[in-house]
């Protein structure tokens, strides 16, 4: 508590000069903190319902888990590749907003050739159907590259057939 009191006095000072007031910025970080985790479940509640309409069998991943602990960005590909669902925080990692994303392949934020070996595991795990994690290095929209870490899984209907393509994205 004492160190917010003194993050608080620093700014205090440091904007007196501009003369604004302040408003209480330990207040302020909750909710911010709090907004981040709302929108992350509002992102569980959408891929529930995605989840519940193709009717997912999702023992293999935790798509919760990934957004609310891990923080991850997350993408749902259909099986061709392409986008059709992307968490709210894919701007904050790409520097696209999710509406420009969606309908777009996966390979649109590469920008530049994986190498023989990346491309040979990752078709030879999507012709198998199996999940895989990799690390890739990705462009934001402004051409600076950042590398990720990318965890990918097959997502199947109770049914048995490919539904989507899961992966679970976040900056290294």
């Amino acid at each position: 508590m004492e160190e917010l009191r003194q993050y608080t006095n620093a700014l205090a000072k440091h904007y007196q000069d501009y003369q604004v007031k302040l408003p209480l910025v330990a207040a302020d970080m909750y909710l911010e903190g709090f907004h981040d985790l709302n929108k992350r479940l509002i992102d569980v509640c959408k891929i529930d319902k995605i989840a519940l309409e193709n009717e997912w069998n999702t023992v293999s991943f935790n798509y919760r888990e990934a957004l609310i602990a891990h923080q991850n960005v997350v993408f749902i590909l259909e099986p061709s590749g392409n986008i059709f669902y992307t968490s709210f925080n894919v701007e904050e990692l790409t520097g696209y907003n999710a509406e420009s994303l969606l309908q777009t392949s996966i390979e649109e934020l590469q920008q530049r050739e994986l190498s023989d070996k990346q491309i040979a595991f990752i078709v030879e795990n999507l012709q198998a159907k199996t999940p895989f994690e990799m690390m890739i290095t990705n462009y934001h929209k402004n051409e600076t590259a950042y590398i990720c870490k990318v965890n990918c899984y097959p997502i199947w209907d109770l049914e048995g057939q490919l539904k989507n393509y899961i992966l679970f994205v976040k900056a290294i």
